[in-house]
């Protein structure tokens, strides 16, 4: 049995435990781990066994298209990246001609919609509602990803995709956020990152680097309906206390 045929058939029999377990994970987010609970002093084992899940993913290049495209094929998660797809051709922008909020969707090109279900909608909607400026960048190359962090006028910083605490995939290409962005200048330091990727591991996030710990970066392995529910919580606070250090809520 091929490898492709091995994963249809465990995704088939799963399917009903995948959405009841995705039901729970709202709930969970929501009134358990909510978004200021999950933000920890990350630890030495999580980084060992970020290595091992990048070396397994690495190695097995089928296993990682089948994990980010598995969404598209899950109707809780369909709905919801549709949601926030649609709404990104609606409403891509808002005054990005000044210092903005950019909204960064990384995902390989297999992967079109990856990451717009994770609470863009939400964003969007908010920020039409008070009147902030933001940009939608969906991004599809580290090249890309990297131009927009280094944009002056991209001030604020949300990402979506795949990742750890100290870096993104987008496809198949990752990038380190402490090679990449070790001395920058102070024009592109940023007011917030908000890093909605997975953030296991220990090394220096993108907000440690450039927001001086500003923002959101929990130490743990993010799904799309735990990032929705607490972008949904953060949008609800006023920026006093959104955006308040890493380790300070």
């Amino acid at each position: 049995m091929g490898l492709e045929i091995f994963l249809i058939l465990l995704f088939i029999l799963a399917y009903p435990v995948f959405e009841f377990i995705f039901l729970l994970d709202i709930i969970n987010a929501r009134y358990i781990k909510t978004w200021d609970k999950v933000i920890i002093p990350p630890k030495k084992e999580h980084q060992l066994f970020s290595d091992l899940r990048f070396r397994f993913l690495n190695h097995f290049p089928k296993i990682r298209i089948f994990q980010d495209r598995l969404p598209e094929f899950l109707f809780i998660h369909r709905y919801f990246m549709n949601r926030g797809y649609i709404c990104m051709l609606k409403h891509p922008d808002y005054n990005p001609e000044i210092p903005h909020n950019g909204i960064i969707i990384a995902h390989g090109e297999y992967s079109q919609k990856l990451g717009y279900g994770d609470g863009v909608d939400l964003i969007i909607q908010k920020f039409h509602e008070k009147n902030i400026a933001y940009k939608i960048y969906d991004c599809q190359s580290i090249r890309n990803f990297k131009d927009i962090v280094r944009n002056p006028m991209v001030k604020k910083i949300w990402i979506f995709g795949h990742g750890e605490r100290g870096g993104i995939r987008i496809g198949f290409e990752c990038l380190e956020y402490q090679v990449e962005f070790h001395n920058e200048p102070e024009s592109i330091k940023k007011d917030y990152i908000h890093q909605f990727h997975c953030n296991g591991g220990i090394k220096p996030s993108l907000a440690d680097l450039l927001s001086d710990g500003r923002g959101y970066v929990s130490n743990t392995y993010r799904t799309q309906l735990q990032n929705r529910e607490h972008v949904r919580q953060i949008l609800e606070l006023n920026s006093e206390t959104i955006f308040t250090k890493i380790g300070d809520v």
